[in-house]
């Protein structure tokens, strides 16, 4: 769970970033937004016997913590205009 978890987070941090060029943050996190690859990961991964057990499902969540993190960024988003 802490795997799949410092991915999300990983992921949403790297692409806030963004701020650092003067992007508005809530953009970047909206940028982070990412299902299609990780599941795609997982499967072949999984399929392959490349990863090992917990692995795929920590790629999985990370997905799903980066659509948490679009979803309030959209909705801040939205209040500010």
């Amino acid at each position: 769970m802490l795997l799949g978890l410092a991915l999300g987070i990983g992921a949403v941090l790297a692409h806030a970033a963004m701020a650092l060029v003067g992007q508005p943050v809530e953009l970047g996190v909206l940028a982070a937004a990412q299902l299609g690859v990780p599941v795609a990961a997982a499967t072949v991964g999984a399929r392959s016997g490349l990863l090992e057990p917990g692995e795929a499902p920590a790629l999985v969540l990370g997905a799903l913590v980066t659509i948490a993190a679009a979803t309030a960024a959209a909705r801040r988003a939205a209040r500010r205009r």
